[in-house]
Formats: C-alpha cells, structure tokens, sequence
C-alpha cells in the first residue's frame, strides 16, 4: 500500500497537510464551518491525531472518510484559491497548491490508488488487527474469517470488482470513481487543472488500466504477507476444531481435523483424536460457565497433570502436543512489528527482481 501514501501524507500526517492546518488555524475553521454549517465539527474526522498506521480500526476508518468527504476538501481548497483578499495571500497560495498537486492524469490515478488502499484496509482489518500485541484473538474461531477475508480479496481488488460501475458498487474505490466522474475545473492563474477522470476516453481507459494492476498488486501483497506469516495454514485453520461455542461443527469434523493437527505435529493421529473426544463433553460444559475457548482448553491441559505444578501425564502426550500448537498460536510478542518488517523485506525483495 504504497501508491495511496501522497494522498495519507497530504491529507493527513505531513507537516501541511489538510488536517494539520484545518487543526490550529481559527480562520480556515471558520471558512469550513461557513461553506458546510451542517460539518460545524467536520474537520475532526481529519485530524492528524485521529490517524496511526499502526491501529488498525482508525486506519480503516479515517481512509474511509477521506474518500467520502473528498469533494468536499477540494471545494475547500478552491474557495482559498479563490480569495481576492490580499490579507489572505498564503491560504491562497496553499489552496492553490493543493488543486495543482491532484489534477489531471497523475492526480485521478493518485486519488483511485487511494481507494483501493481505503478498500484493502477495510476488508482485511480482520486479518491484520489478529497478530496484534494481546492474548484475545482465538484462532479457533477466527481461521474462517480469515480465509473469507481472501476470498473477499480477491473478488473486489484481483477480479476488479471495485471498478464495476452501478449503485451495487458501495466501495472506496466505486465511491471515489463516482466523486471524479464528473469534472472539477480549477483555474491556477492562466493555466486550468481538472480534477477528475481524463476527457480523452483513450486517457482514461490507460489510467484504469493502470489502477486496475496496482489493485491486483495490492491482492498478491495480500496473499504474500499471509503465507508469510502463516505458513503451512492449510492445517493450521484446523484449529477450528477447538471452537466450543455455538458456532462449532460436528464433532465428527472437528475429531477429524484434530487428526490432521496431530499429524502435522508428528504424534499418532488415533491416540490424540480418542483422547480429544474423550473431553469433548467436558468442554461442551466449560462453555457455559466461561465462554471462552482459551481458559476451557488451558483448563483441560492443566488437569493433565498427575497434582499441580507436576509434569504432565504421558498418557496425554499426543492431545497435549496438539492443544499447546493451538495455544501458543496466539501468545505473541511484537507481531505488529514483525508484520511491518516482513512487508518492508517483501517489497525490498519486488525492487531487486525488478533491477534485474
């Protein structure tokens, strides 16, 4: 997600940026509270603080609010640029600037490329907020999603259904095409900007072209940070089998797949699965009182001692060897950090073939 950063740090975090400004300047308040009395406080959705990279959940919302509000930022900016006022030269000149910087071919592929960004933080908030810095996360229940998340991946950015036209089409993406479909001229002086989609049909039709492939890079990156993070998922969204709430399969299926957990981790797939269904019912009960899949399991492990605080039963090796790879999927430490370090070696990696 590199492409949509002009637009973040424009907008957003960079010392000039729209929301800096809009934040410590009364005036420039005052001209938003004039032009949309009914977004008297329409400038808090911007706020530099309101956005970190990291949190996930204020990424995928402010992204969001960008696109919708974005005709809006740019009928800001040329109401200053407008300003005859001499006292008002420098909001002018900023106002002016800003027009400039996102009008005509390289400003519309900047401003899709963004969509595409605010979509793709959307859909995989579930998958990228679940190797977070906590203990919450249960992948017995979360390993399906995950996988919808792809699939919702790439339907909407690899098979381009972002760019399908209609009022079905509720995408950033679909939203922001929709926002520069029609022409916004902007007058700098003697020269004229457009911003929105080229005139030239042929324009345009590249420029798509163009959006079209970052959008499917964006799904690849997708499905590289996954198998680099996940590797060998195939048998580890297995772990569903540990899912005792309302939402749990069969028991057939989840012996099932417990065989196929005991057998990646190399103890006999018949000795885990007898001892796994033998606490079965016991974890049907457990549900009740604690409603939660991680104390009901880690429960279960520790009566698999001879007293407390002793070693383990051998007689409960192999259900144990699986249940502790369920367990210790979710305890760790500075995952958000790692995540961010793989996507940046990821993307390293792409340049160096690209030299090549």
């Amino acid at each position: 997600m590199l492409e949509g950063q002009d637009f973040i740090d424009d907008f957003l975090c960079g010392p000039d940026s729209f929301a800096t400004r809009l934040d410590h300047s009364r005036r420039l308040q005052q001209v938003w509270a004039e032009m949309y009395p009914g977004m008297v406080d329409g400038w808090e959705d911007f706020k530099t603080i309101g956005y970190a990279p990291q949190r996930f959940k204020t990424r995928s919302d402010i992204l969001g609010k960008c696109c919708v509000k974005l005709i809006k930022v740019f009928g800001f900016y040329k109401v200053l640029s407008d300003d005859p006022d001499p006292s008002h030269r420098e909001d002018k000149i900023w106002g002016t600037e800003k027009l400039t910087k996102w009008c005509n071919y390289n400003g519309f592929k900047k401003l899709v490329n963004f969509g595409i960004d605010a979509d793709y933080a959307t859909i995989t908030y579930i998958f990228r907020s679940l190797p977070q810095d906590r203990r919450a996360s249960d992948i017995a229940i979360d390993a399906g999603k995950l996988l919808e998340t792809l699939d919702v991946v790439d339907a909407v950015l690899r098979e381009g259904r972002a760019f399908m036209s209609g009022p079905d089409n509720n995408t950033y993406t679909g939203i922001m095409l929709m926002h520069l479909k029609g022409p916004f001229r902007a007058y700098f002086g003697h020269r004229t900007g457009v911003i929105g989609r080229p005139s030239d049909p042929a324009e345009y039709g590249r420029a798509l072209d163009e959006c079209q492939e970052y959008a499917r890079q964006v799904a690849d990156m997708c499905k590289m940070l996954w198998e680099a993070h996940f590797p060998h998922f195939e048998w580890r969204a297995k772990f569903g089998c540990y899912n005792c709430s309302e939402t749990k399969g069969p028991d057939a299926l989840r012996i099932g797949c417990l065989r196929d957990i005991a057998n990646a981790e190399r103890v006999c797939p018949d000795k885990a699965a007898q001892q796994f269904e033998s606490m079965l019912p016991v974890s049907k009960t457990r549900w009740k009182r604690h409603e939660c899949n991680i104390k009901i399991w880690t429960e279960l492990s520790e009566a698999c001692r001879e007293r407390p605080a002793a070693q383990f039963l051998p007689s409960r090796r192999e259900f144990l060897a699986c249940t502790f790879s369920y367990l210790c999927m979710l305890d760790k430490t500075s995952e958000c950090e790692r995540i961010f370090s793989i996507v940046q070696l990821i993307e390293e990696k792409r340049r160096e073939r690209k030299k090549m």
